[in-house]
């Protein structure tokens, strides 16, 4: 397993301090309920993001394709406020400061001009945390 070939490594290495008793988990035992990371996947079309129980998944597209999990909106007219809000399945304001995650994929190709593409990265900004990830595929 992992840890055998870790530790196997290790010691090949000269580094024998290498607890064996130890199992490498994917979170310590004592959280049971880790903290799910706010995503926002612009572009989104059918929201491929929701099947990982790791990320709160913010999906939107200008023309949905599945209406239900993805809110319609123009990233690029967004009201960023202080508060997000949502009329029906309308995305209309974003809070700034709001996500870890920003997520355009294929977007920016969709833009014929250099300032429209730079318009959504500063806009991603202003939605994003301190030391945020703004993912561009």
């Amino acid at each position: 397993n992992q840890c055998t070939r870790d530790r196997n490594r290790f010691e090949r290495n000269g580094i024998s301090n290498v607890d064996n008793s130890e199992k490498f988990n994917r979170f310590p035992s004592s959280v049971e309920d880790p903290v799910r990371l706010k995503l926002l996947d612009v572009g989104s079309c059918y929201n491929p993001f929701s099947k990982f129980s790791e990320l709160e998944v913010t999906a939107i597209d200008i023309a949905p394709v599945y209406e239900n999990n993805v809110y319609k909106s123009d990233f690029l007219a967004l009201d960023i406020s202080d508060s997000s809000e949502i009329c029906g399945r309308e995305l209309v304001s974003l809070a700034k400061e709001s996500f870890q995650i920003v997520v355009f994929c294929f977007l920016l190709e969709y833009f014929p001009a250099t300032t429209p593409r730079y318009e959504c990265c500063a806009k991603a900004r202003q939605v994003l945390q301190e030391n945020g990830i703004l993912i561009i595929l």
